[in-house]
C-alpha cells in the first residue's frame, strides 16, 4: 500500500497543540461495548458533527468499549487512540484527519510468530505495515522480524484468514493468531497483472482455497475446480488419466470458435490446444502442489484486460514462491486405487440371461419359431451356451495410482527460492489406458536494491499417456464391454486369440499387441523485472516462453484388427509449440487524503508458432513396431504454422475513502488470424463498487461486517479459431495429368474478426454475525455477437461454405455461494466446522442465427440453446402389443409405431438447468474431516450408441449385439405391461434398429455425486521436536465415491462433456487413497 500524501503533511505537524479541537465547549454521550474501532469512529462522527479522515488499513483490529456521558469529544478521542500508536491533527472547523503518532515514535525491531487457531506456524504470511511499502513474510516456522516504527500498525494478511492489523504501540515481541477467514473483503486476490483486496473489486473474481487441489488425486487443477467456483462447469466424462477436461465460465461463448478459458500461469498466457493424438492435457503438466491460488475471471472489469482472448474469463493460476527463513522440506506420499463407478446391478448380461432374452425373442416372431428351432439356431450359429465370459472382469481392473511430491522453500530478505520435483503415476480403471506426469519446478525473488527486484520462474514436465481406440472403433475396449456376447471366448484351445468374431478385433488381443502413445515434454520459463522509480511509480518487464514438444505413437500388430490387411501399421508424429510473451508495464499507485488512484499501463506481444511431420507406414518385420522397421510407407505429411499478437492496454481503479471504486480499462489488440481489414479491436470495460458497511448509517448495526454491491459492463473478443481462417488456402498433392497441382479449398475473407462478448454483472458480498456467515449473489447476462459461422456459397468452385461473422447468442443466469462457520473452536484442538457452498443457473439461448443449424442430434435456431438435442420422441412400448411407439410431432398427441412417420423436435438441452457443490470442514483435536458434495440437476444425456446396445433382438446371435441390462429387467413381456422397453424380437426390424436414434436414448442427466472425502490426523508435536519435525500428517482420501442418479435407466457414469453426449469413453473411475504429508 502506498503513502498518503496528506499524512506526510501530518506527520510534520502533528506535535503543534489541538486547543482549536473543542473550542465550542460542546460534550457528547457515547455507549459502546467491542465495538470495532473504525465502527466507533463512524459512530464518534454522528455524535459529534465531526468529519475523521483516516487510512482503513492503519486502523489496529482494537475493539472499543466505552461508557462516556457529557464528555469533551477530544477527550473520548484521545482515550480510544491511547495505544493504538495513532494520534490526531485539527485541520478545520469539523474535518480532523488521524494518523501516526511518528513524532513518539521510534525506529525499533520488532520479531514475533504467527500462527492458526490450532497452533500450527504459517509460513508465507505476509506482514506489512500500513500506510508503507515495506514488509517481510514469515519464515517455515511461521517466524518474522522487521525494524518498524514503535506506533507503527502490522498488516498481516495470508489466503484463506483474515486480515488481522497489530498496533506496535512499542512492543518488541508478537504472538499472532489468524483466524480463518470466510471469504472476506480484506481477501487478497490475484487479478489480471496486479493483486488487490477483494473490498476493492468492481468485477467477479473468485478464489479457489488450496486445500481443495493441493496434492489432489486427480490429474489436472482445472478437475479441482469441479464444484468449487460458481458459474464455472468442469467436466471430463473420461476415465483417461491426463485427459483434457471440458471447462466452461457462465455458459457457451461460440458456435464454430472455441469456448475455453485463457489460463494464464505466473503471467503467461499457455497452450492449452490437444498438442497429441491422443487427448493429453498440456495444463496437468502444472503440478497442484506448486499451486499457490488459483483466480477464476468472470465478468468484464475482472477480464476485459486480455482483450481478444478473454470472451470465455480467464483463469490465473500462481505458483509458490520461497520465504525468508530456515528452508523448509515438505514431502508427501500417496498411494491407492482406482476403480469403477459402474455399481455391479448395471454390469452386462451373462450368457444364462442373454440366451433367455434371445429364446423370448425367438418365440416373440410370430412366425410359427419353436424351441427346437432355437436350439438348432444356437448350434448353428456355434454358440457355445457353458462359455460365460466376463467381459467386465477382462477388460476393467484395480488400478495402480501413485503420487509424490517433494519441495524446499527459504530464502533471505533479498533472495528467496522455492524447488520442487513430482511424480504422479495412475492406470485408469480401464485396462489399456494410463498415465505417468514428471514435474520440476524452481522460482527465484531477488531483491537487489531497495528499488531494483527480479523474478525467474521455471517449469519442466513430462507427460506420456497410453490410450485405447475410442467412440465407435472396433478396437474400442469400452465397446467391446458393452456390446460383445459373453459366450464369445478369447483364446483357442490351443492358447492362440480367437478372432472369429468383432471383424478379428479380439480386445484382449488389440490391448496386449496394440499401443496409442502420446507424450509432451514442457518447458515454461519466465524472467521478469522490477524497478521502483518513486515510491508511487514503478516499471515492470517480463519476457516468458512456452515450449511444448509433442509426440505421438501408435502401432497395429500384424494379423488382426487394424493391420489385419496390411502386414501391420506404425505411425509416428512430432510437434514442436513455441509460445512467447513479452509484457511491459508501468504503474503509478497514489493515495492522498480521501483518493486513491491506482493505473498501469502497458504493452504485450504473443507469437505461437508450431512445427512437425508424420510418417505412416506398414508391412512390418516380425516382432519390430517402430516406424523404421516397416517397409512400405503409406503417408507423409509436415505442419508449420504461426499466429501472433500485440496489445495495448490500460487500467484506471480509482477510490474515494475506500467506500466508493471506479475501474476502468482499455486494450488494443491486434492479431494475425483475422482479416487484414478487420485486424485490430478495442476492448474495455467500466466497473462500480460501493462498500456500504462503511457507511454512517450502518454502523451501529454490530452484526454486519461487511457489505458490498458492485456492478460492470464491457466488450471483449473471441480469437480462438484457426491460424489462416481469414486467408484463401489451397491444397497441394492434387495431381493433374500426371503433374503436380493446388486445388482451391477456402475462400477468403479480409473482414473476418473477433467474436464480441459483451458482459454485464451485479453482484452483492455480504458478511454477518462477526463474520460467522459470509457470500457473495450475482446476476450475469453476457450476450456474444458476430459469431464465427460456416455460410454456404455458391459451389462452382468446388467450396461450398465461406466463414463469415454472423449470429448471436445470450447466456445468462444467477450465481450464489455461501460460507458459514457452524462452529467455531474457542481454544486449540477444540471441536470446529465450517460449510461452504455455491449454486449457479444458467440459461443459453441462440438470438441471431440466419438459417438453422441441424445434425444428427442437435438442431441450433433462434429461441433455443446452442445444446439442444432435436429427436423424435419415443413414446415407450405398447402395452397391447409391446411395439416401440414413436410421437408424430412435437403435440405428442398422436403415436404411431412406424419409426419413418415419427418428426424431429425438441427434446430438451445438455445443459444443466443449475449445478454446484457443498464442502464441508471438521477439526477436532488432531484429526480432520472435509467433504465435498457436487450436485448437476436438469441436462440431458444422449447416448449416440443406445440403438446398438439396445437392440431388442434384432441382432440376433450376432457377436457384437449384446442387449443391456436395462432391456433384460424392463422389458415387455405380456399384454399390459407399461413399460418404456418394447418387446425383443429375434431378428426383429419394428425397433432395435441402428438408424432409430430418438429420445429413448436420451436420459435425465441430474445427479449428485460424493466428489471427495479425507479423514487425517496430525501427529502430536512432543512425538516430532526429536526428529526435527514440524508436522505430519496421514490420512485416507477418496474421489467420486457415491453417485446418486434420478433417471434409473441411466446405467453408465452420468458425468459427461458439457455436450451431453456418451461416447464410448473410458469411463469415470473412483480413487482411494493413503497419504502422508510431512514437513521438516
Amino acid at each position: 500500500m502506498m503513502k498518503l500524501v496528506s499524512f506526510f503533511i501530518l506527520i510534520t505537524c502533528l506535535h503543534c497543540t489541538v486547543d482549536v479541537f473543542g473550542q465550542n465547549g460542546s460534550t457528547i454521550t457515547v455507549h459502546a461495548d467491542a465495538l470495532p474501532l473504525g465502527k466507533f469512529l463512524k459512530l464518534l462522527e454522528s455524535k459529534s458533527g465531526y468529519r475523521f479522515v483516516y487510512r482503513n488499513d492503519q486502523l489496529p483490529d482494537n475493539k472499543v468499549t466505552a461508557n462516556m456521558v457529557n464528555v469533551p469529544a477530544e477527550e473520548v478521542l484521545k482515550a480510544v487512540l491511547k495505544n493504538t500508536g495513532l494520534t490526531f491533527k485539527q485541520l478545520s472547523a469539523n474535518l480532523i484527519a488521524i494518523g501516526p503518532d511518528t513524532e513518539s515514535s521510534t525506529t525499533i525491531l520488532v520479531k514475533g510468530e504467527v500462527k492458526d487457531r490450532t497452533g500450527q506456524p504459517l509460513p508465507g504470511v505476509s506482514i506489512r505495515i500500513a500506510g508503507q511499502n515495506r514488509g517481510t513474510f514469515t519464515d517455515n516456522n511461521g517466524l518474522f522480524q522487521l525494524e518498524t516504527q514503535s506506533t507503527a500498525v502490522l498488516l498481516c494478511s495470508f489466503i484463506g484468514y483474515e486480515e488481522q492489523r497489530v498496533a506496535v504501540n512499542n512492543n518488541t515481541n508478537f504472538s499472532i493468531t489468524l483466524k480463518d477467514d470466510a471469504h472476506g473483503l480484506n481477501e487478497v486476490v490475484v487479478v489480471a497483472y496486479s493483486v488487490q483486496t477483494k473490498s476493492s473489486l468492481t468485477g467477479s473474481a473468485a478464489t479457489i482455497s488450496t486445500a481443495l487441489f493441493d496434492k489432489a488425486p486427480r490429474s489436472s487443477f482445472q478437475e479441482s475446480l469441479q464444484g468449487n467456483v460458481p458459474g464455472l462447469q468442469s467436466t471430463n466424462g473420461s476415465g483417461q488419466p491426463g485427459s483434457i477436461p471440458s471447462v466452461y465460465i457462465r455458459g457457451i461463448g461460440s458456435i464454430t470458435a472455441g469456448s475455453a478459458p485463457l489460463y494464464v500461469v505466473d503471467g503467461v498466457p499457455v497452450i492449452t490446444e490437444s498438442l497429441t493424438d491422443y487427448n493429453v492435457n498440456t495444463l496437468a503438466g502444472i503440478n497442484s502442489a506448486d499451486i499457490s491460488s488459483i483466480t477464476v475471471l468472470k465478468d468484464a472489469a475482472s477480464a476485459s484486460i486480455y482483450g481478444s482472448r478473454a470472451a470465455n474469463g480467464v483463469i490465473l493460476i500462481t505458483t509458490k514462491n520461497g520465504v525468508a527463513g530456515k528452508t523448509r522440506i515438505s514431502a508427501s506420499i500417496q498411494r491407492g486405487s482406482n476403480q469403477l463407478t459402474i455399481p455391479k446391478a448395471n454390469y452386462p448380461l451373462n450368457t444364462k440371461e442373454m440366451v433367455e432374452l434371445l429364446r423370448e425373442g425367438w418365440m416373440n416372431k410370430g412366425d410359427g419359431s419353436t424351441e427346437a428351432g432355437f436350439q438348432q439356431e444356437l448350434k448353428s450359429r456355434g454358440v457355445d451356451t457353458t462359455v460365460n465370459t466376463n467381459w467386465i472382469d477382462v477388460l476393467t481392473r484395480h488400478g495402480a495410482y501413485s503420487q509424490a511430491n517433494l519441495s524446499a522453500a527459504g530464502g533471505s530478505e533479498r533472495t528467496k527460492f522455492y524447488v520442487s520435483g513430482g511424480f504422479y503415476d495412475s492406470q485408469s480403471a480401464l485396462r489399456g489406458v494410463d498415465y505417468r506426469r514428471m514435474t520440476g519446478r524452481l522460482n527465484l525473488t531477488n531483491k537487489a536494491t531497495d528499488k531494483l527486484s527480479f523474478h525467474v520462474n521455471l517449469s519442466l514436465n513430462y507427460q506420456k499417456a497410453n490410450a485405447v481406440g475410442d467412440v465407435g472403433l472396433m478396437a474400442n475396449p469400452v465397446r467391446s464391454l458393452v456390446r460383445l456376447q459373453p459366450w464369445l471366448k478369447i483364446y483357442n484351445p490351443d492358447g492362440s486369440y480367437d478372432f472369429s468374431y468383432n471383424n478379428t478385433f479380439n480386445p484382449v488381443a488389440v490391448l496386449n499387441d496394440v499401443s496409442r502413445t502420446g507424450s509432451i515434454y514442457g518447458l515454461l520459463g519466465g524472467a521478469g523485472a522490477k524497478y521502483m522509480i518513486t515510491d508511487f511509480i514503478s516499471l515492470e518487464s517480463m519476457i516468458s516462453l512456452d515450449l511444448n514438444y509433442a509426440s505421438s505413437n501408435s502401432f497395429f500388430a500384424p494379423g488382426f484388427g487394424d493391420g489385419r490387411n496390411t502386414n501391420g501399421w506404425v505411425s509416428a508424429s512430432n510437434n514442436l509449440w513455441n509460445n512467447w510473451v513479452a509484457t511491459n508495464i508501468v504503474r503509478f499507485n497514489k493515495h492522498w487524503r480521501n483518493h486513491g488512484i491506482n493505473t498501469f499501463i502497458g504493452y504485450e506481444a504473443q507469437k505461437t508458432s508450431a512445427a512437425g511431420n508424420s510418417a505412416e507406414a506398414s508391412n512390418l518385420l516380425p516382432g519390430l513396431k517402430q516406424l523404421t522397421d516397416a517397409s512400405k510407407p503409406e503417408k507423409v505429411a509436415s505442419l508449420a504454422t504461426a499466429n501472433s499478437l500485440t496489445g495495448l492496454f490500460l487500467n484506471n481503479s480509482y477510490d474515494f475513502r475506500q467506500k466508493y471504486y471506479l475501474t476502468t480499462s482499455i486494450r488494443r489488440d491486434a492479431s494475425s488470424r483475422f482479416g487484414n481489414q478487420r485486424r485490430s479491436a478495442t476492448f474495455w470495460s467500466v466497473g462500480a463498487a460501493w462498500n456500504i458497511y462503511q457507511e454512517p448509517f450502518l454502523q451501529q448495526l454490530d452484526f454486519i461486517e461487511e457489505l458490498k454491491i458492485r456492478a460492470s459492463y464491457g466488450s471483449n473478443g473471441n480469437q480462438a479459431i484457426e491460424n489462416y481462417a481469414s486467408l484463401s488456402l489451397y491444397s497441394p498433392a492434387n495431381d493433374y495429368d500426371g503433374g503436380p497441382g493446388y486445388v482451391l479449398t477456402q475462400y477468403p475473407n479480409p473482414y473476418l474478426t473477433w467474436e464480441q462478448n459483451k458482459p454485464f454483472n451485479i453482484g452483492v458480498d455480504v458478511s454477518v454475525l462477526n463474520n460467522r456467515i459470509s457470500g457473495s449473489l450475482e446476476y450475469y447476462n453476457r450476450v456474444t455477437s458476430r459469431l464465427l459461422l460456416n455460410v454456404p456459397v455458391s459451389s462452382s468452385n468446388g467450396v461450398t461454405t465461406i466463414f463469415k461473422n454472423n449470429g448471436e447468442m445470450k447466456n445468462s443466469g444467477i450465481e450464489a455461494s455461501i460460507s458459514t462457520r457452524n462452529i467455531i473452536a474457542k481454544a486449540p484442538g477444540q471441536f470446529s466446522w465450517r460449510t461452504d457452498a455455491n449454486f449457479s443457473t444458467l440459461k443459453n439461448v441462440i438470438t441471431k442465427l440466419d438459417n438453422p443449424i441441424t445434425n444428427l442430434i442437435y438442431r441450433r435456431e433462434v429461441g433455443s440453446d446452442f445444446y439442444q438435442f432435436f429427436l423424435v420422441g419415443f413414446a415407450g412400448a405398447d402395452p397391447k402389443t409391446g411395439e416401440a411407439l414413436w410421437y408424430k410431432d412435437a403435440t405428442k398427441t398422436k403415436t404411431t409405431n412406424v419409426y419413418g412417420e415419427a418428426q424431429r423436435f425438441n427434446q430438451g438441452s445438455a445443459l444443466p438447468k443449475f449445478f454446484g457443490g457443498v464442502t464441508n470442514s471438521l477439526s477436532y483435536k488432531n484429526f480432520e474431516l472435509s467433504f465435498q458434495i457436487y450436485y448437476n440437476w436438469g441436462s440431458k444425456v444422449y447416448d449416440n450408441w443406445g440403438p446398438f446396445t439396445e437392440s431388442d433382438g434384432s441382432g440376433g446371435f450376432g457377436g457384437s449385439s449384446k442387449m443391456s441390462r436395462i432391456t433384460y429387467e424392463n422389458r415387455w413381456q405380456q399384454q399390459g405391461d407399461i413399460t418404456n422397453v418394447p418387446k425383443v424380437v429375434f431378428g426383429g426390424t419394428q425397433s432395435g434398429l441402428s438408424n432409430q436414434a430418438s429420445s429413448r436414448f436420451l436420459y435425465d442427466g441430474s445427479f449428485i455425486r460424493l466428489r471427495d472425502l479425507m479423514i487425517a490426523y496430525s501427529l502430536p508435536q512432543p512425538w516430532l521436536k526429536r526428529a526435527a519435525i514440524n508436522d505430519v500428517k496421514v490420512y485416507l482420501r477418496g474421489n467420486n465415491l457415491w453417485t446418486y442418479i434420478k433417471d434409473k435407466y441411466l446405467i453408465m457414469d452420468p458425468e459427461v462433456p458439457v455436450t451431453g453426449d456418451y461416447d464410448q469413453r473410458p469411463p469415470v473411475f473412483k480413487t482411494f487413497l493413503v497419504g502422508l504429508d510431512v514437513n521438516f
